[in-house]
């Protein structure tokens, strides 16, 4: 008894050992896809104002995410687990730059900190920051450090939802498609 009592415990003690300073690196649910800070998420399971799909960007190695969910809110930070209850199948946009993405999640969670009562709206330019809409929290965090995808600050244009799947498929700016999790 004690000498199987003894086995065991060096076992354990290996274990430990073995994992002691090693970090586990959490994934989105339901895949294998590692979360990153700076990760732009969107999904087609949503339509509002005539856009097709809803985006948001996480905003730590959590994976909570800073975005709005349309007329009438203004912006949150949601949880992983919040953003996937309603958003069960998501693409995730990552910037090949680790330090500008984890700077432009860093961005986002300020701005939803610092701009509580912004109103969603659709009828300005990319750079104004007193109105916004999902897929524009994400464009204004990675403009702030100088990736300006597809529109420029002064164009009165949108930067829907679906416009950052084309920036990943494409390559803008060293944006990428890191995967796909749920059906499309």
């Amino acid at each position: 008894m004690f000498k199987k009592l003894s086995s065991m415990l060096v076992l354990s003690l290996f274990m430990v050992l073995s994992f002691a300073g090693s970090s586990f690196a959490a994934v989105y649910p339901n895949s294998n896809i590692t979360i990153k800070s700076g990760d732009v998420l969107v999904t087609n399971n949503t339509s509002s104002a005539g856009l097709t799909g809803h985006a948001g960007i996480v905003v730590n190695s959590s994976g909570d995410v800073a975005t709005i969910r349309g007329y009438g809110f203004h912006p949150e930070i949601q949880s992983l687990n919040t953003w996937f209850s309603t958003n069960r199948n998501t693409k995730v946009v990552r910037n090949s730059d680790s330090d500008l993405a984890a700077k432009a999640g860093s961005w986002a969670k300020d701005y939803v900190k610092t701009h509580p009562n912004v109103e969603y709206g659709l009828n300005n330019t990319l750079g104004n920051l007193n109105e916004v809409y999902c897929s524009k929290i994400p464009w204004l965090a990675y403009y702030s450090y100088g990736a300006e995808p597809l529109y420029r600050a002064s164009q009165p244009s949108l930067m829907k939802p679906y416009d950052w799947i084309y920036v990943g498929d494409s390559g803008t700016k060293g944006f990428f498609m890191a995967g796909v999790i749920g059906n499309w």
